[in-house]
């Protein structure tokens, strides 16, 4: 029986919480066991246990009844994409110690929609120092966000502090219709062609005063983070954009693999720095994905037990973290985490 299978009959049990508690355990060890890696572990200590609440929780609907609206409301008023004003840059705090962080709502060359909703969000931090390397990080939202209200709802201003120095925060608007949803269908439009999103964010550097003259040559690293539908740009960022891919050294998924498969082979192919901890691939997943993120675990561990190069215990590349917290819960909670373990 697959650990899908067995995940399945196991969600459809009475919500006994503490028999739920247990049984998940049980499957998580199982499937990683036998992973002769020490740095493909399950953090259960820092976490509360896989917990759902209740079986309304794991209803098809769930997500949706949890997914913010596609209205915006922003100091007292309310307006959809199509309205948000753009090309806008703002302290991201009025204590004296975050005056220097910009927030920028920048309008784009390269877009792929035809609304006024911003192309990007950028956030600078403070203390940004031009002649240093960057460290950029993309997080791409899910369904019934934009750019600018995924910033908010995620509270990213407040968690990007944790980051390492110099890292330098997009959030990308890929979908042609900013804030709604669709499961079906081409949403990303022109995002998906080759070298797209390279090209938004080198736009975005050159509308920037700190960052214009600066290019992907003048970045360290490259990390992107996908909150639920955001997996759909993020597999486009490493699939199409070469240039902007090989600077990848860190995928962290937040309730994000609805496509099982999606990123084995970016897995496969980095499975050397993986092992020894230059690299991080990160899937931190509730209920929505819990079945494709337990094939996954299998997955990674098998290609791991299969790796015959260096191994280093003490600095893990790989991280699977189940969380009880809700679907939109996961990225107010866990970019954080994410910015820290980046910084060690």
């Amino acid at each position: 029986m697959t650990g899908q299978r067995q995940a399945a009959e196991w969600r459809e049990q009475p919500a006994d919480l503490k028999k739920v508690s247990r049984a998940e355990e049980q499957l998580f060890d199982n499937v990683m066991r036998n992973n002769p890696l020490a740095g493909v572990h399950k953090e259960f200590d820092q976490v509360k246990k896989f917990e759902p609440k209740g079986l309304d929780a794991l209803t098809p609907n769930w997500a949706d009844r949890h997914l913010p609206r596609v209205t915006i409301e922003e100091n007292g008023q309310k307006f959809t994409p199509s309205e948000a004003k753009v090309e806008r840059m703002e302290p991201l705090a009025t204590n004296a110690s975050n005056l220097e962080a910009k927030k920028y709502e920048l309008n784009l060359k390269h877009s792929v929609h035809g609304t006024r909703a911003a192309d990007a969000v950028v956030l600078l931090p403070k203390n940004f120092d031009a002649t240093k390397p960057i460290n950029l990080v993309i997080y791409n939202h899910g369904w019934r966000d934009s750019a600018s209200s995924s910033f908010r709802n995620a509270n990213l201003q407040e968690q990007m502090k944790a980051a390492p120095p110099n890292t330098v925060l997009i959030v990308p608007e890929w979908q042609v219709n900013p804030g709604a949803q669709k499961a079906s269908g081409n949403q990303q439009g022109a995002y998906a062609s080759k070298d797209f999103a390279t090209k938004m964010v080198q736009d975005a550097f050159d509308k920037i005063p700190e960052l214009k003259g600066k290019t992907l040559a003048d970045v360290r690293h490259v990390g992107l983070i996908s909150h639920s539908a955001g997996f759909i740009p993020t597999k486009s960022q490493l699939a199409a954009n070469p240039e902007l891919s090989k600077k990848v050294n860190s995928v962290t998924l937040l309730d994000s693999l609805y496509d099982t498969h999606g990123f084995n082979g970016w897995i496969k192919s980095n499975i050397a720095d993986l092992a020894t901890g230059q690299k991080k691939f990160q899937n931190i997943f509730g209920s929505s994905t819990h079945g494709q993120s337990m094939e996954q675990a299998k997955f990674v561990a098998r290609e791991l037990a299969a790796h015959k190069g260096e191994r280093r215990s003490d600095k893990p590349g790989v991280l699977f973290k189940p969380t009880s917290e809700g679907h939109m819960e996961i990225p107010k909670k866990y970019v954080r985490s994410v910015m820290e373990a980046a910084s060690r």
